[in-house]
């Protein structure tokens, strides 16, 4: 009981004995029980210089604002709304620039949200000049 509630506290962990004979208790395999964590952490950080925790906080951090990202999805909703009506020259021309401008913003530092957002976005105008292109000729 004393090991199980050190195990429990992950002040030890139990041994190559007990571990098969846990996993087999819960239903389950040794390995979905007691992951190597720090070997897969040992092997992160003899590759990258960097921990799980740091390798999280690269993710997360940012150059950009949320308030840009969210000024860009309202431009590219516009200018998708300015199809029916506006000149497909100028339409044209506004996408390819906003398509520059938005593509610009993957070499800067993004959190992996704002980039997934980023390309959804470029993807959008490119489609956008896409349609405008072939609808002029």
């Amino acid at each position: 009981m004393r090991n199980w509630k050190r195990w429990e506290a992950g002040d030890a962990e139990p041994d190559a004995f007990y571990k098969p004979l846990i996993a087999k208790a819960f239903g389950t395999v040794t390995a979905a029980m007691f992951p190597e964590r720090r070997r897969c952490d040992a092997e992160l950080v003899a590759e990258t210089g960097l921990d799980t925790v740091e390798v999280m906080a690269r993710l997360r951090a940012s150059d950009v604002a949320m308030a840009t990202l969210e000024a860009l999805r309202i431009t590219a909703d516009r200018l998708c709304c300015d199809y029916p009506h506006a000149p497909a020259d100028e339409l044209r021309a506004e996408g390819v620039e906003w398509l520059k401008r938005i593509t610009a913003l993957l070499d800067r530092r993004l959190a992996l949200a704002q980039h997934r957002e980023v390309l959804s976005l470029a993807g959008l105008v490119a489609l956008l000049v896409g349609c405008v292109e072939y609808d002029r000729d």
